[in-house]
């Protein structure tokens, strides 16, 4: 009998072991199941903050073209405008509007339209200013030589037709081209 309560106790033993056991892995499978619905749950959290964090960047990123094209356009009218009164010529342009774009990559807050204002007012007039509807001294009738305008023309050997060709010329730019009193450029 002893060896029959010996063989019954350990049956009872290992069943009851076996039986631990089960429930340790339940318990486990259960803590596993826990652990990846909390690990899916902080996942799908970080995709929602990465997706946030891309539609915000997009977001500035717009901004911040719309700025810099906004700006652009401030500096060009800017140039136009130094342009129209005589301040730019045509053949200053092309270093004025380089001179524009580096500061508005030089990171001022207005774009650099304050400095690029700043150094138009400071540049001397060039030329007379473009006056709407005609030129600056008025509407000049170039076919009408006046008495001294021949006389001038005798004097310098000019032909009168050459005289009235270029009565609207205002002067000559170094790359002859010229200037006439209405502002406009042209070749020779």
């Amino acid at each position: 009998m002893d060896n029959e309560n010996q063989v019954l106790s350990e049956e009872n033993t290992t069943a009851e072991i076996n039986e631990e056991n089960t429930e340790i892995e339940t318990v486990e499978d259960e803590n596993t199941e826990t652990a990846t619905i909390e690990e899916t749950a902080e996942l799908t959290q970080d995709q929602e903050i990465t997706n946030q964090l891309a539609s915000e960047t997009a977001r500035a990123d717009a901004l911040q073209a719309a700025l810099s094209a906004t700006q652009q356009r401030e500096r060009n009218d800017l140039i136009e405008i130094a342009m129209q009164e005589g301040r730019v010529v045509p053949s200053m342009l092309a270093a004025v509007q380089k001179y524009a774009d580096t500061l508005g990559l030089a990171g001022l807050v207005d774009g650099g339209a304050a400095e690029l204002k700043t150094f138009i007012d400071a540049l001397p007039q060039q030329t007379r200013p473009i006056a709407d509807g005609g030129n600056v001294a008025g509407d000049i009738d170039t076919k009408a030589l006046s008495d001294t305008d021949l006389q001038v023309c005798e004097m310098l050997g000019i032909k009168p037709e050459d005289m009235n060709k270029y009565a609207d010329v205002e002067g000559v730019t170094v790359d002859n081209k010229a200037i006439l009193f209405n502002g406009q450029v042209k070749e020779i």
